[in-house]
């Protein structure tokens, strides 16, 4: 396979969106007989034709049409529900819609696909680009998208400052690019968690010991000498298990809990690990967390039923053009 010197970019797109909600005022037009917002597909077609290095790199812009499957999943193993209370911005909703129409009209690749987050779809970009890019860069607003970092592969997370003057040394577009080399700076930085260690490839493992609660996920439950049993794996307890892991010549913890996007052992590589580690009810509450927290995975219910199977990409990308990405553009009173 003859590798390309271009870059894949892949823009989780629904933070953008309600990044641009928050900061601008309304933007009015009339398109195809409507008066209609165009905040958001202002923001995101100027956006998508930056980090394309103005055409130079392949672009996918991917968008969420929940997961029911995943839903299902943890629903049936915890008693809270997953990713619940979560309101959907009607405003973004509108704007998300128009935005992918303007994005398809103007020849770019948009992915939207039933029972697949758009992390999902991204982590299905990365298996599909990997060895045909020189490099993958992710721009996300979701620390959920960190453990695909490696020497291929950038994440770049929106920076939360607003000055965004803190450390020009990482910065492009307002974004920190997260890589193999700053992966600890940034994450205990970004991911306000500066109780405990994040060295290199371990966001996963903290995610599946104590669970998500931005996503509503459980952790282990630890029950304490006095019989208290507390709803998170602490994280005394956390840092010295990493601490254990990380003397432990015989891991190379970097390579232990990844998804299977660029590995199919990953899974079973992440569980005989923790075996060594912890008591197997632990383990079996850490890799429900794993299996259900894989990007793009194959996801079924405690019978084994499955309720998804991995999405697959197949053939190339057509590169942006910006004459008729500008004339989609227009369309909205829009110019990139």
């Amino acid at each position: 396979m003859t590798t390309s010197t271009k870059h894949l970019v892949l823009v989780d797109v629904s933070h953008m969106a309600y990044n641009f909600l928050a900061v601008s005022s309304p933007m009015t037009y009339t398109y195809n007989g409507q008066l209609v917002d165009t905040r958001i597909p202002a923001g995101i077609l100027k956006n998508v034709w930056k980090w394309s290095r103005y055409g130079k790199d392949d672009v996918v812009v991917c968008f969420d049409r929940g997961c029911p499957a995943r839903t299902q999943y943890f629903n049936t193993a915890q008693t809270e529900s997953y990713k619940e209370g979560r309101v959907k911005n009607r405003a973004a909703v509108e704007g998300l819609n128009l935005t992918r129409e303007l994005l398809d009209n103007g020849g770019v690749q948009t992915l939207a696909v039933p029972n697949f987050e758009a992390d999902d779809l991204i982590g299905a970009c990365v298996t599909w680009g990997y060895g045909k890019y020189q490099h993958i860069d992710v721009v996300t607003g979701d620390f959920d998208l960190v453990p695909l970092v490696d020497e291929k592969v950038s994440v770049f997370l929106r920076c939360r400052k607003t000055t965004y003057a803190d450390d020009g040394r990482f910065l492009k577009n307002k974004y920190y690019e997260i890589t193999p080399q700053n992966y600890e700076y940034l994450s205990v930085y970004w991911s306000k968690m500066p109780k405990i260690p994040v060295p290199y490839n371990t966001v996963l493992l903290q995610k599946m010991l104590q669970g998500d609660s931005s996503d509503n996920i459980k952790g282990i439950q630890y029950e304490t000498k006095t019989g208290k049993l507390m709803r998170k794996y602490p994280d005394r307890k956390y840092t010295e298990l990493l601490q254990t892991m990380l003397t432990d010549e015989t891991l190379n913890l970097g390579e232990c809990f990844r998804y299977t996007t660029l590995s199919q052992d990953a899974a079973q590589v992440a569980r005989g690990v923790l075996s060594g580690y912890l008591p197997p009810e632990d383990v079996e509450v850490a890799m429900r967390n794993y299996m259900g927290m894989n990007l793009n995975g194959q996801l079924a219910d405690a019978t084994g039923v499955v309720l998804r199977n991995p999405y697959v990409l197949s053939g190339e990308l057509a590169p942006i053009q910006e004459r008729y990405l500008s004339q989609s553009a227009l369309q909205a009173g829009i110019h990139i």
